[in-house]
């Protein structure tokens, strides 16, 4: 299945027929065509559909001048050899499942509508994990997780752990700076530096940083980048936001810290009266004070703000924060320091297993320590980036009859690869600025 075939199929899976499997021919292609284009970093990358899933892609590297002096009617002999060499794909399978009440169906005046607009949300909304996987995906810290986003991501490495093997820039807890770009640019090999169409890709809140410190100069430029009129780059490459490029990672820092804990779930908390509505919270080694959350489906957001009101003389304790996945609640003290912390303590009926908390006391460091304000940044070409997917999807519909409902499952199998390691600079340690 070519590129053109797929850019032909159009932005709609029509559901007509599902239940029996494999996607036709023309469903495949809307299927890829959907994951792709609904993307940000996927759809600029290079793509490869394949038959199998081991397979190879030849890569081609000539390394040497094939060119030399030569006198009249003299033959040196010296033949230059092309070097061909191979990337492994290995697709690994993935599962998306979803139910649908029959409920939901009978009461709608179009069923086949709302089935369709369900089937093109959950198709989105796996493009958004196929996205996720192949940034943050990482076999090995998410190799024991439960959560949806550890089962996920535990699937295989992607690229930011890849990039690990390329050429490294450890910024050690700094803040983005054109210093720190322009060490990038300078431990690109030469070969590969005068690339235009090299990219830096960053995520949002870092992208925010740098525009920041740009709009601040009394300049042209930095006025269209204030209002958002001029394209944002450094040492003439372009930089790219990324959303699902992480700026809450770990990162240690050399100067005292503010004692910090984040949930490790992200989705919207289900909150019922009486069951998980509690938490139990003291900061700074003060009183224990109870937060009682309200009932319903609640996010990170409307979580911080129940946090926070019972805290109002701590000024804002509480925020949600973004993974590049979604939103988590962060509760951080306002103090730096060994006698910094924050004491998540038992209490019953507690929200505890929903937002991803531990009883436990963490506290700040007066010296160094671990801060949830990191993120990585990317110096490549977007076609060394490579996401393999097989073009054999499946997709299942089934009606339950014991519980009166429909379930959806879809099959898949990707892999993410790195072209060429020696043509890609990874940041990392980047911190996030204080901009207030």
């Amino acid at each position: 299945m070519d590129t053109d075939q797929i850019k032909k199929a159009g932005s709609v899976l029509d559901t007509a027929g599902l239940g029996v499997g494999a996607l036709n021919a023309k469903q495949q292609a809307s299927f890829i065509h959907m994951v792709w284009d609904k993307s940000i970093l996927l759809k600029l990358i290079r793509h490869e559909t394949v038959t199998q899933a081991k397979t190879e892609v030849e890569k081609l590297h000539i390394g040497e001048p094939v060119t030399e002096s030569v006198g009249e009617g003299v033959d040196t002999g010296n033949l230059s050899t092309p070097q061909f060499s191979k990337i492994e794909i290995n697709c690994r399978k993935l599962r998306s499942a979803w139910s649908l009440n029959f409920e939901t169906l009978q009461e709608a005046i179009n069923q086949k509508k709302v089935e369709q607009d369900v089937m093109n949300a959950m198709t989105k909304r796996i493009s958004t994990d196929l996205e996720m996987l192949g940034i943050q995906g990482d076999s090995t810290t998410f190799a024991s997780g439960t959560t949806a986003k550890a089962r996920l991501l535990k699937r295989c490495d992607g690229f930011l752990v890849k990039a690990e093997e390329a050429h490294v820039v450890d910024v050690g807890g700094g803040n983005i700076s054109k210093k720190v770009f322009a060490q990038a640019l300078r431990t690109m090999p030469d070969e590969y530096l005068e690339d235009p169409e090299l990219r830096f890709f960053l995520s949002p809140s870092i992208y925010i940083d740098y525009a920041d410190l740009v709009s601040d100069r009394a300049t042209g430029y930095g006025d269209q980048v204030l209002s958002g009129d001029g394209p944002l780059q450094i040492l003439g490459v372009p930089i790219a936001r990324i959303p699902l490029i992480p700026s809450n990672l770990a990162v240690n820092i050399v100067s005292a810290n503010a004692a910090q804990v984040i949930s490790s779930e992200y989705q919207l908390y289900n909150i019922t009266t009486g069951s998980n509505d509690k938490l139990l919270i003291a900061v700074d080694s003060g009183t224990a004070r109870t937060v009682t959350l309200t009932a319903g489906q609640r996010s990170a957001a409307q979580i911080a703000a129940d946090i926070n009101a019972a805290h109002a003389d701590l000024d804002g304790i509480a925020s949600a924060v973004s993974d590049g996945s979604g939103q988590k609640v962060l509760i951080q003290s306002k103090t730096t320091g060994t006698s910094s912390s924050i004491d998540i303590q038992a209490i019953t009926n507690d929200a505890y297993t929903e937002l991803g908390l531990t009883v436990a006391t963490v506290s700040g460091l007066a010296t160094d320590g671990v801060v949830y304000e990191g993120s990585k940044v990317m110096l490549v070409n977007p076609s060394n980036l490579i996401t393999a997917m097989l073009d054999k999807t499946r997709i299942f519909k089934e009606f339950i009859t014991r519980n009166d409902r429909f379930e959806f499952t879809i099959y898949n199998q990707v892999d993410f690869q790195i072209e060429n390691l020696e043509a890609l600079v990874l940041i990392k340690n980047l911190r996030k600025r204080t901009l207030v």
